[in-house]
């Protein structure tokens, strides 16, 4: 009976070894290393947008809280939206609308975005947003617009404090890489006979196609490119911003072959004081270049999403500046450009 016993203790005290020797061993789990909000801050026309981001860096095990506090006169409506084509690296995974509060004459309300942030992205940015306003306090109403400034993200530095001595570690998106039949289709696409013959082809045709386009005179061309992009029907397929980039072109590359003004290659700004100084255009003339392409420039830079009526009006504004210009009907212009 003591040999049984003995035998017992000795079991137990075995497993208790046991089960103390093969415990976990307590980690402390890596930590963010915390940085301060990000804010920017923009005011124009008495129109305040503070634009205050937490945390101010990428975390990817949390959304990045976005509030946008917007503070005008009562005189001024303002109409701010963030949209998903001015984010990247980031999904809007929730929106909360403030409910504007007045003060003193003054209009405050605070929206809020959680942003999601995409571990497969190489940048996380929120590009400037267009801030439209109207005063109405004024005859006739007075509207414009300006740009929030950009907030650029950097991906959060893991902190391991494990050890006696700090070690920071550069958190990246994971790359995958292709795989082999992925790479091999590929090549086989690249080098494939019917491509090479297809595209020789191709520049046969289009080389023909050059001369003839080249002997039209500056009207001719501009309405047959204009032709042309009504018939890619950009509009009807969400590429406003790619119109409106081939539309403006079509005014300039016109602009250049009838008076040798070099437009394609100059800003709108620099553009418009060129043709205010020259005696060829008339002020009615360069009033209606300037109200086109600061339309135009509106939606290729700012991320404004036109209505379908300004979009005709802006077509309609291109093809009768072309077809009614005076120049036109004595001469044909600069060619072959």
């Amino acid at each position: 009976m003591i040999m049984n016993v003995r035998k017992n203790l000795i079991l137990i005290l075995f497993s208790c070894f046991i089960f103390l020797g093969c415990g976990k061993e307590e980690k402390t789990i890596p930590e963010f290393k915390s940085v301060a909000p990000k804010v920017e801050k923009v005011t124009q026309n008495n129109i305040t947008i503070e634009m205050t981001a937490t945390p101010g860096q990428v975390e990817f095990d949390k959304d990045v809280i976005l509030n946008v506090k917007i503070v005008s006169t009562m005189a001024v409506a303002v109409d701010f939206s963030l949209t998903e084509d001015r984010l990247e690296g980031f999904e809007v995974v929730g929106e909360i609308i403030g409910v504007p509060t007045k003060n003193d004459g003054w209009i405050e309300q605070v929206n809020q975005y959680s942003l999601t942030p995409q571990m497969s992205s190489d940048i996380y940015r929120i590009a400037p947003i267009a801030v439209k306003y109207k005063e109405t306090a004024v005859s006739p109403v007075r509207t414009g617009w300006f740009p929030t400034k950009p907030m650029v993200f950097d991906p959060a530095v893991c902190v391991d404090v494990t050890g006696d001595d700090n070690v920071y570690v550069d958190v990246k998106p994971l790359y995958v890489r292709p795989t082999f039949i992925t790479i091999v289709l590929y090549i086989l696409s690249g080098l494939g006979v019917l491509a090479v013959v297809a595209f020789i082809v191709w520049v046969i045709r289009k080389t023909h196609e050059q001369i003839q386009v080249r002997k039209m005179s500056p009207k001719e061309r501009a309405m047959r490119e204009l032709s042309k992009l009504m018939g890619k029907h950009l509009v009807e397929k969400h590429k406003v911003k790619e119109f409106y980039l081939e539309l403006t072109m079509i005014v300039r590359r016109y602009i250049e072959r009838s008076y040798g003004v070099r437009a394609p290659e100059q800003t709108t700004e620099e553009f418009l004081e060129a043709v205010a100084q020259s005696p060829i255009f008339d002020s009615k003339t360069v009033e209606v270049l300037k109200e086109f392409l600061e339309s135009a420039d509106l939606v290729k830079f700012a991320g404004f999403k036109p209505e379908q009526d300004s979009i005709d009006k802006s077509v309609s504004t291109a093809k009768k500046y072309i077809s009614t210009d005076s120049r036109n009907s004595e001469k044909e212009g600069v060619r072959n450009v």
